[in-house]
C-alpha cells in the first residue's frame, strides 16, 4: 500500500524525487563504469547462481521510491567494502507493467542515477512488472534487500512489511552487514 501511495503521488505530481536525490559520493571518486541490463526474475536468479562462494546481496529499490533512495549510497558502500566477498547488484522495479509502457523507457533516468552513486556493482533494471517481482520474493512494499548464501540459497528477506524494523525500515549498518558479515565467518 505504502509502494502504491507513493507511486500514485508521484503519477499524479504531488510527489517528485529527482535522480540526484540523496548524498552522491561519485565526485570523490574516480570516473566509474556503470552499466544496467534488461534482466527478467528467470535471468536474475541465474546471476545469482553463477554467483556460488559468494554471498550474494540484492538491492530491489526504484526511483520512486525516497527510502529506497535514501539507503542505496550505504548499499553502494557496502558493495565497494566488500566486493571480494560479496556480489552485489541492484534490481530496479520501475517498470509497473502497463501496456502503453515499456521497461526500457526507464533506463536513462536509472542510469543517470546509478551513475551518480558510483553504483558500479551488477545492476539490473527488472523486464517484469514490479508486481510480480514483489510476487517473487514475497513482499508487500519497497525497500527490499535479498540475501543468497554461498551455495546460491536465498536466506533473508528484508523488507518491513510486519514493521519489524520500525518506522525508518531497515538499512545495511545495522541490519544487512551485520547478518552477511555472520555468513561469511
Amino acid at each position: 500500500m505504502r509502494r502504491m501511495s507513493c507511486a500514485l503521488l508521484l503519477w499524479t505530481g504531488i510527489l517528485s524525487i529527482p535522480a540526484s536525490a540523496g548524498p552522491a559520493h561519485a565526485a570523490d571518486a574516480e570516473p566509474n563504469n556503470v552499466t544496467a541490463q534488461a534482466a527478467n526474475w528467470d535471468e536474475i536468479q541465474q546471476w545469482v547462481d553463477s554467483q556460488k562462494g559468494k554471498v550474494v546481496v540484492i538491492d530491489v529499490w526504484s526511483t520512486f521510491c525516497l527510502p529506497c533512495v535514501r539507503e542505496f549510497p550505504h548499499f553502494v558502500e557496502f558493495h565497494h567494502s566488500h566486493a571480494e566477498k560479496v556480489a552485489c547488484a541492484s534490481l530496479n522495479i520501475d517498470y509497473y507493467g502497463s501496456a502503453d509502457t515499456a521497461p526500457d523507457q526507464t533506463t536513462p533516468k536509472i542510469t543517470e542515477f546509478l551513475t551518480s552513486r558510483n553504483a558500479t556493482m551488477k545492476n539490473f533494471i527488472s523486464s517484469d512488472a514490479d508486481e510480480k517481482i514483489l510476487t517473487q520474493i514475497d513482499t508487500s512494499a519497497i525497500p527490499a534487500a535479498l540475501v543468497y548464501d554461498q551455495n546460491g540459497k536465498l536466506v533473508k528477506v528484508f523488507n518491513n512489511d510486519n514493521d519489524d524494523y520500525g518506522p525508518t525500515g531497515f538499512n545495511y549498518e545495522k541490519n544487512i552487514i551485520p547478518f552477511v558479515e555472520s555468513l561469511l565467518k
